[in-house]
């Protein structure tokens, strides 16, 4: 069985349905016992629901890497959404924690500057952050429009090359050693700018830290 990295690419839901990245793998409220992986809840959700214990599995492969637990569930239309996000326990034999960098907590989304996404491959993916802005953002997620606030904008370092790609949602955004947001995706009027979901948010109390209480999984 090899190894599955942070930032891989994974689906659910069969073969063939939308596919996004598991972001890194953390151990929630003081358990060490149960490891657990982040992503969207838009790369594991089937026609707008969620059901516990679906099974996620690494992309290009039958292999089984964990099982939905925790999930926001997305509102379409009118709605405002502050998360798309979902945890699913891991399969401890099946990961390997390296970020390729020295991860030692978290940062406030606010605060930073040059952000980067370390992938799979090992290419590094740099942005320029403009902060943590309200909204609402209009932002198409599987063919659906949804309103986001309290999101965390970034600007590809590269005129050339996006930020985020299809199937880089979930991903996560470093700041330096700190983990500072989770990849939303990319603006679908400029591909050049990408959006994510703070995990520290001291403005307006909607980091992912307010309502998970998650350590980073590191080697």
């Amino acid at each position: 069985m090899s190894a599955l990295f942070n930032n891989s690419y994974i689906y659910a839901n069969g073969p063939n349905s939308q596919y996004g990245s598991v972001g890194g793998f953390f151990t929630l409220g003081g358990n060490s016992q149960d490891v657990f992986g982040i992503t969207n809840y838009h790369v594991v959700e089937k026609d707008g629901s969620a059901t516990e214990d679906a099974p996620v599995f690494r992309r290009g492969s039958t292999q089984l890497i964990g099982r939905l637990k925790y999930w926001f569930e997305l509102e379409p239309g009118e709605g405002l959404n502050f998360f798309d996000l979902a945890l699913f326990n891991v399969n401890k034999a099946a990961i390997q924690p390296l970020w390729n960098l020295p991860v030692s907590g978290f940062a406030e989304a606010a605060t930073v500057s040059q952000v980067q996404m370390v992938m799979n491959n090992n290419i590094v993916h740099v942005g320029v952050s403009a902060g943590l802005l309200n909204g609402p953002f209009n932002i198409g997620l599987e063919h659906q429009e949804y309103k986001f606030g309290n999101l965390l904008q970034i600007q590809s370092s590269s005129d050339n090359n996006a930020f985020s790609s299809p199937g880089d949602s979930g991903s996560i955004i470093l700041s330096g050693d700190k983990i500072v947001a989770l990849l939303l995706g990319a603006d679908s009027n400029n591909p050049l700018i990408s959006y994510g979901i703070p995990f520290i948010d001291n403005t307006n109390n909607r980091g992912i830290l307010n309502y998970f209480d998650l350590k980073p999984l590191v080697n």
